[in-house]
């Protein structure tokens, strides 16, 4: 698992004092990462602002979804589904 240095998405904008349009524009790259765990097959179950992180790569805003600790395994195609936890 990767370590993710930021701060809550919601501290971040405030701290950058982004404006409504910089603050829509996270929306792109924060909407990836659970589109991304969704086709592996895990859903996150606990997404809001503190579980989004907000930092720089190469000096442009980077959020990341953190905390996948409540996820949960979703079948894949031809397989059983997994038990409930």
């Amino acid at each position: 698992m990767e370590f993710v240095k930021g701060e809550p998405i919601t501290i971040y904008c405030e701290r950058q004092r982004f404006r409504t349009a910089e603050r829509l524009a996270l929306f792109i790259p924060v909407r990836e990462g659970p589109e991304h765990s969704h086709q592996k097959g895990i859903i996150h179950r606990d997404l809001k602002p503190r579980n989004v992180s907000g930092t720089f790569r190469d000096d442009h805003p980077a959020p990341k979804v953190t905390d996948f600790g409540v996820a949960r395994a979703t079948a894949r195609h031809g397989e059983s589904p997994s038990a409930p936890s």
